[in-house]
């Protein structure tokens, strides 16, 4: 979406297709994952609800105590083996498991007004809270990753940053002098009006997808679904009653289908499971 008062921006938001009664869908605007609401990295707004300070305190906690560890997942697994994260695995595998809770509904790619380390360069704590949680940890000492490239790193995963803000920001650092950076993007599209793709979507993206989709391939087949079951609460609800649905996979009839979703946040890419 563009919007041109009272300046230009280049959003990006999410839809979903939702099915009427009749068989008619509908698009129905929805959350922008892994998108917090800018202001949630930054200080308090002169004005702004106190219910949005309580949820800015509360992001900031979660972030110190989860999300950095999730973010840094990739790099703490290569650093076991002996080796360190490269620009290839970090893309494939990096990922930021932001609550939906904090979500916005449209993610600004023109400009920095989203870009969460420069919101959280303008004050509010949180960028001082992320260091002590890196140096308490022995990642720290491995990869010399800075509270900076923390915040690079969520950016990139919104779809702002992905498209635009976080070209050539610093997502890593391998020693002295020698960084890795999220790659350049040629404008705010992945395929431009001729056709051409951007690196990201080359080298990245989808080989990455190609994989999923041979690994998904792999997996046990799916539920079959009956045409009653006409929107995906009602599916979900199906799948929770004994013999409603028929499945050989047990898995598949406990997980509940959102949180499986949320397994390819950001882009595209899949954390690593909980064992």
């Amino acid at each position: 979406m563009f919007v041109n008062q009272p300046k230009f921006l280049w959003q990006l938001r999410e839809w979903h297709l939702r099915p009427n009664a009749d068989g008619t869908l509908n698009f129905v605007p929805d959350t922008v994952k892994a998108n917090a609401l800018p202001s949630l990295y930054g200080q308090a707004i002169a004005g702004e609800d106190p219910r949005l300070a309580a949820l800015r305190q509360q992001f900031s906690n979660e972030l110190i105590a989860t999300y950095v560890d999730a973010i840094a997942d990739t790099d703490e697994q290569a650093l076991s083996k002996g080796s360190k994260a490269t620009l290839d695995t970090l893309l494939f595998k990096m990922g930021v498991p932001i609550s939906d809770k904090y979500n916005t509904f449209e993610s600004t790619a023109s400009g920095s007004d989203d870009d969460p380390l420069v919101n959280a360069q303008k004050g509010g704590g949180l960028l001082p809270r992320i260091k002590p949680k890196l140096d308490s940890a022995k990642l720290s000492q491995g990869c010399s990753m800075t509270s900076e490239q923390i915040l690079n790193r969520i950016g990139a995963q919104s779809c702002g940053g992905c498209h635009h803000f976080s070209g050539g920001k610093s997502i890593a650092s391998l020693g002295p002098g020698t960084e890795l950076k999220w790659p350049d993007m040629p404008g705010f599209v992945h395929i431009d009006e001729n056709g051409d793709i951007s690196i990201l979507l080359k080298d990245f993206f989808l080989p990455s997808r190609r994989q999923n989709l041979i690994d998904f391939l792999k997996a046990p087949a799916a539920p079959q679904v009956s045409a009653s079951a006409r929107s995906f609460d009602d599916f979900r609800t199906r799948l929770a009653e004994p013999g409603s649905l028929s499945t050989t996979d047990t898995d598949i009839r406990r997980s509940d289908l959102r949180t499986a979703d949320k397994l390819t946040e950001g882009a595209f890419t899949r954390f690593r499971s909980a064992d």
